[in-house]
């Protein structure tokens, strides 16, 4: 395969990421809602552990890099969850 074509798939691939990281974000604006309603904090440890030894154990060989990217994300939705909670204390 050509490198251009490679950069086509690659491509692709970042289109449908990005697609998934929305939709996961927007979920995640769901679960900071349901945290709000019932007086949660945004960190669940237990949680994220066993979705980062879920993640491990889909990834093979590629573990090391997807606990990384993981780490990054949930950091991300984190970051979102604190943003939408602060909002909505400051409306009370």
């Amino acid at each position: 395969m050509e490198i251009n074509e490679l950069r086509t798939k690659i491509d692709s691939l970042d289109k449908e990421i990005v697609k998934l990281l929305t939709e996961r974000m927007g979920v995640s604006a769901q679960v900071a809602a349901y945290k709000i309603a019932n007086g949660m904090p945004v960190l669940d440890k237990t949680r994220e552990a066993a979705l980062l030894e879920k993640i491990a154990s889909l990834s093979g060989d590629m573990s090391e890099y997807t606990h990384e990217i993981y780490l990054e994300i949930l950091k991300q939705s984190r970051a979102y969850q604190e943003k939408l909670m602060e909002k909505k204390r400051s409306e009370i």
